[in-house]
């Protein structure tokens, strides 16, 4: 069963070779989040990241509609769960970035940190209510 394939057009292959490649879990992890006020200027703020060699363990961006779309099922979601988690009422709909930061010691994430909050932060790119979390229930 491993071996099948099977195609979006309902076509039949056989998977001759996989290659797997195993990444260690990291020892260490930061989670940020940054408003922009376009995609634009959100978009090319991802782009100077990589630039300038930022390792990103993952990286997403919502637009105002999803952010919008998040923070309404957080609320509704959170009222019946009785969590402290709940979105933020008072914040602006900008289209935002989510980032997950790594690294195999706290000072190399922290440092890391550090420059992409420089990066994002800039005039250039506007990015604005930084905030970043390192425990894992505010993750």
């Amino acid at each position: 069963m491993t071996r099948l394939m099977i195609g979006s057009e309902g076509t039949l292959g056989v998977i001759t070779n996989v290659t797997v490649k195993l990444h260690p879990i990291p020892q260490f992890s930061i989670i940020a989040v940054c408003s922009f006020p376009t995609l634009k200027q959100a978009a090319q703020a991802v782009t100077a990241l990589k630039l300038w060699n930022i390792p990103l363990e993952r990286c997403e961006l919502l637009d105002s509609v999803s952010v919008t779309a998040f923070q309404h099922y957080n609320r509704n979601h959170n009222r019946n769960d009785n969590s402290n988690h709940n979105a933020n009422p008072n914040q602006n709909n900008l289209p935002t970035l989510f980032l997950e930061l790594t690294g195999p010691t706290e000072n190399a994430v922290q440092e890391l940190l550090q420059l992409t909050q420089q990066i994002l932060c800039t005039d250039e790119y506007n990015g604005s209510n930084f905030q970043y979390h390192s425990e894992q229930q505010q993750r």
